[in-house]
């Protein structure tokens, strides 16, 4: 469902479909309207078509500004192709992260209990996709935690491919930031070897703009703290 021009637009389709048309669509509708300003580019102010004239010309202005922002957009740097290891034909075999009967604690020594009540086991190869869902509490972000390195099992093991490095974008990854520096310090001390001019290209493509960049954190909104921890992302080079 799309509003535009005042009106109520209904795509039976899904959303990648709906990109796809809808960016046809306004290829079409940007010919016609650059037909209309060329027509009547000297128009009278008192000309009936004036407010039409107006209404075009602003959605050209949006239309230019959405195309700048597509050609700076956010992404991920492509993964480098990892060597192969015994019994791995192709990239998607490859393995990454494999856990094996894993069980973890906070504190056993006080007496708290283990998240997963079965030790877990699991195989991640480069071709994996998966989501992991389960109720407050189950033990997802643990267990996302533990893959990733951030905490390490209290049993069991976990061996990750050694070519490789992982990110993580927690729910309370904003914590991490010093609420006293702004977005670009962060980023100049977490990546002290990359020019400040590439840091601050990396803010913009998560719409942390120049004028947010040098605020400090605890002046910024949770998605603006968001979006800062986003931006460094790319940085690292992630594999997955």
């Amino acid at each position: 469902m799309l509003i535009q021009d005042q009106k109520l637009k209904y795509y039976t389709c899904d959303f990648k479909e709906f990109e796809i048309r809808k960016e046809q669509e306004d290829a079409e509708y940007e010919k016609m309207v650059d037909t209309f300003l060329l027509r009547n580019k000297n128009l009278n102010p008192m000309s009936p078509l004036i407010k039409q004239q107006r209404a075009y010309t602003l959605w050209k202005e949006a239309r230019q500004a959405r195309k700048v922002l597509l050609q700076s957009k956010f992404s991920f740097p492509s993964p480098k192709e990892l060597p192969l290891g015994p019994g791995e034909a192709t990239q998607a075999d490859i393995s990454l992260i494999n856990v094996e009967n894993i069980r973890f604690c906070y504190d056993v020594s006080k007496g708290l209990p283990f998240i997963f009540d079965n030790p877990v086991s699991y195989h991640i190869k480069m071709g994996t996709r998966v989501g992991i869902m389960g109720p407050n509490g189950a033990g997802k972000s643990t267990f996302l935690k533990l893959i990733t390195g951030k905490i390490f099992p209290t049993e069991g093991k976990i061996t990750t491919n050694d070519k490789m490095t992982v990110a993580y974008f927690g729910q309370h990854s904003t914590k991490e930031l010093n609420l006293e520096d702004s977005a670009l310090d962060f980023m100049c001390a977490s990546f002290p070897k990359d020019p400040q001019g590439v840091l601050k290209a990396h803010l913009e493509r998560t719409s942390v703009t120049d004028s947010i960049m040098h605020t400090r954190m605890k002046n910024l909104s949770f998605s603006q703290r968001s979006c800062v921890i986003f931006a460094s992302s790319p940085m690292s080079h992630h594999t997955c």
